[in-house]
């Protein structure tokens, strides 16, 4: 969707803009079931009485409220994450760093 930026907490990834964020815990499941995810989301609802929610561009409190929820509800789940999630708010936007990916072998000299 436009306007959405990466959202990353530790093992856990998402994304989030002005208006939602949406954290996608992965369930681990029992041998010979299918894994499922679980999708956290906060959506902010604007309103009419000024000085309440969220103010425009601010994805960064929707995605740590969003991170809230989900160690709230991580215990409760009827899966393993087979983690602990990580405390503090998550990193959003151009701070998101991929995981680093294997180098792939070149040859070398020979």
């Amino acid at each position: 969707m436009r306007g959405n930026a990466p959202v990353r907490l530790a093992e856990v990834e998402g994304y989030a803009n002005d208006h939602a964020a949406v954290l996608y815990l992965p369930c681990r499941a029992p041998a010979g079931v299918e894994a499922r995810w679980l999708a956290v989301t906060v959506h902010r609802r604007e309103s009419r009485v000024a000085g309440e929610g969220v103010p425009p561009g601010s994805a960064e409190p929707l995605a740590a409220l969003a991170a809230d929820a989900a160690r709230h509800l991580a215990p409760l789940l009827p899966c393993d994450l087979g983690f602990r999630l990580a405390p503090g708010p998550p990193v959003v936007g151009t701070a998101v760093v991929e995981p680093a990916t294997p180098a792939t072998p070149s040859g070398g000299p020979g």
